[in-house]
């Protein structure tokens, strides 16, 4: 920013006589308002001022007041008047003020010609009386100070005192979120235990009575809603689970808590001690306790191949259901091959119970139609089970859904 004529021109001309910089931008009539670089000017103009004399600032009568031309001063008592020439550096000036708020002056508050401190603190009596402060709140009234209690300081050995005064102690607390104490539950003046329990009770003996009514109600409903082997046995029979092990499961140890034991296909498993093996062996299973197994996963087949394997060890009765769309193809080829090692398979008899557009040839089934169809192989025992798609005529575009089914 540059500096404008107009404005240092007056800053020469003025400085002398203004005190400081605020005081000359207070008084001077400037044509528009210093820049920062006029400002600065003018700030040089003060600093240099005070670096000639120490006594620049203060002026009477068209000149500087210095220690040779001190400023005089008028005392006048009543009609007399009394002549000053006060020196800054060796007289001294008292100022009878009423109030202090058109009298500021930069002073240390002294007690006993020192500055007040920690060690010279300001001392405050109540006069043999009282010492009272005209405070509405406490708020802005601060002392760091100890409640005592007997001039002793308030501790777990000297606590403050609270009674009641001969009648009850009142908490206006609207809320217990901010009320806390340490204290122990008692009845009749004792602390609450195993021999002193809280007593509860319902007054309201009709309620009561009518939820003991719910309660037996409900328990006599237990035995229609559950029902027994043989009685409603499609709709109500309690389905009791456990622990599926498909190996003998550890020993536990006595009073261990433990599960019934299930094979993978959810059946009761029964075992005993054989005492001729000198161990732990399964029982045969009751038939009545086997559960059916649930149709497995269904598997479908867009080419000839091979169909998932089943692991039937547990089981005696096998089927497969057949679901064909047979597209544009004369007929297909399917069939169920068994294994007892996992690895090499042979083709298992199918029961050949004549059906609509199925033709058994050498346990081959040859469906000529779309259509549902079961392949249900005939009591020979096998490990593994799969089903097979084993050709399609014509085209090459039919589909075969396979889903297994095994029972005991």
């Amino acid at each position: 920013m540059a500096l404008r004529t107009e404005i240092t021109d007056l800053i020469d001309s003025q400085v002398p006589n203004y005190m400081s910089t605020d005081e000359f931008l207070q008084h001077v009539e400037l044509p528009y308002p210093p820049n920062d670089d006029e400002i600065a000017y003018l700030r040089t103009k003060y600093t240099a001022a005070r670096a000639e004399s120490d006594y620049r600032n203060l002026r009477f009568d068209g000149g500087d007041v210095t220690a040779n031309r001190p400023l005089p001063v008028d005392i006048r008592v009543g009609h007399a008047v009394l002549e000053v020439n006060l020196d800054r550096n060796n007289d001294e000036v008292t100022v009878y003020q009423p109030t202090h708020d058109a009298l500021n002056a930069n002073v240390n508050l002294q007690v006993g010609n020192a500055d007040v401190a920690n060690a010279n603190p300001v001392p405050v009596s109540d006069a043999a009386g009282s010492l009272t402060v005209d405070q509405e709140t406490h708020d802005n009234l601060n002392a760091n100070a100890n409640m005592q209690v007997g001039n002793a300081d308030v501790a777990n050995g000297n606590p403050v005192p609270v009674s009641d005064a001969g009648g009850t102690l009142t908490v206006d607390q609207g809320t217990h979120d901010n009320l806390n104490a340490n204290a122990n539950l008692q009845v009749g003046d004792a602390d609450v235990d195993a021999a002193n329990p809280v007593n509860v009770l319902d007054t309201n003996s009709a309620a009561m009575l009518a939820a003991q009514q719910d309660i037996e109600t409900a328990v006599e409903l237990i035995d229609d809603v559950v029902g027994t082997i043989g009685a409603n046995f499609s709709g109500k029979v309690a389905v009791v689970g456990g622990q599926v092990e498909s190996t003998i499961p550890d020993e536990e140890d006595d009073t261990d808590a433990a599960p019934l034991w299930l094979d993978p296909f959810r059946r009761l498993v029964i075992a005993g001690y054989d005492l001729g093996e000198d161990a732990l062996g399964v029982i045969d299973r009751d038939p009545a306790l086997m559960a059916t197994s649930q149709p497995g996963g269904q598997d479908t087949l867009t080419d000839p191949g091979d169909g998932d394997v089943d692991n039937v060890e547990d089981f005696h009765h096998f089927t497969y259901q057949a679901v064909v769309d047979i597209g544009g193809c004369t007929d297909i080829v399917v069939r169920v091959d068994g294994s007892l090692d996992g690895t090499s398979y042979g083709v298992m008899s199918l029961d050949s119970t004549a059906v609509a557009n199925a033709a058994y040839t050498n346990n081959l089934v040859t469906i000529s139609a779309s259509g549902t169809y079961l392949l249900i192989v005939k009591s020979t025992k096998a490990k593994y089970l799969k089903p097979v798609f084993v050709s399609e005529t014509d085209d090459t575009d039919a589909t075969v859904t396979f889903t297994p089914m095994f029972g005991n």
